[in-house]
């Protein structure tokens, strides 16, 4: 369950990033949704890798 706390709240910190960038560029807007599902996901995969690494969350495979 703490996996997907951990990725929402990635997600949310990497639309926000997203949004921003999108504003301080002056993108279109098809253009600036891009931008913000693109930082949306990787604040997403970002987080859950430091939470890994961290041993907040165990790894998806056990290594075999």
């Amino acid at each position: 369950m703490r996996e997907w706390l951990i990725m929402t709240v990635g997600g949310v910190i990497g639309i926000t990033i997203g949004i921003l960038i999108g504003e301080a560029f002056e993108v279109s807007r098809i253009a600036g949704k891009l931008i913000a599902l693109s930082c949306t996901v990787g604040g997403a995969g970002l987080a859950m890798g430091i939470a890994t690494m961290a041993g907040w969350v165990k790894p998806l495979s056990n290594g075999a």
